[in-house]
């Protein structure tokens, strides 16, 4: 049981990795300072804005 926990442990963490890596995608191609911030307060307000850009 406890080699089940860890993987599903290590593939939750992958996840988190792959969905991190996506938003910082998304904002590195903001085209100014102002494309910027907006992106990022959209991720604040919706995160899944993400999900299906990449």
């Amino acid at each position: 049981m406890k080699y089940v926990a860890r993987f599903f442990d290590w593939l939750n963490s992958g996840i988190a990795e792959g969905d991190r890596l996506r938003r910082e995608a998304y904002l590195a191609q903001s085209s100014d300072h102002c494309d910027l911030e907006y992106r990022m307060r959209e991720l604040e307000r919706d995160p899944s804005v993400v999900h299906g850009w990449w």
